[in-house]
């Protein structure tokens, strides 16, 4: 099943919440989280985009060339991180 990522408006980014993916996450088919994610307040929390075991993750859109098309594999579920 493929599911598109959170949309939201750029004026409700904080600073805690649910950490969303985005492609600089992705790094050598690793999801790699940083100290510089980005957050979103928990009413965008949206069960089908939050990431579970066994899922891979794909960069589809994004502004830069040099992630796209890179993928990741969840090895396990990650709570309160969405794509």
């Amino acid at each position: 099943q493929v599911i598109g990522g959170v949309t939201f408006n750029k004026a409700d980014i904080a600073t805690s919440g649910i950490r969303i993916l985005r492609g600089g996450n992705i790094q050598n088919g690793e999801i790699c989280l940083k100290e510089d994610d980005m957050y979103l307040p928990h009413i965008y929390k949206d069960n089908k985009n939050t990431i579970l075991e066994g899922d891979t993750i794909l960069v589809a859109s994004t502004g830069s060339v040099e992630v796209l098309g890179k993928a990741a594999t969840a090895f396990s579920s990650l709570g309160e991180v969405q794509i």
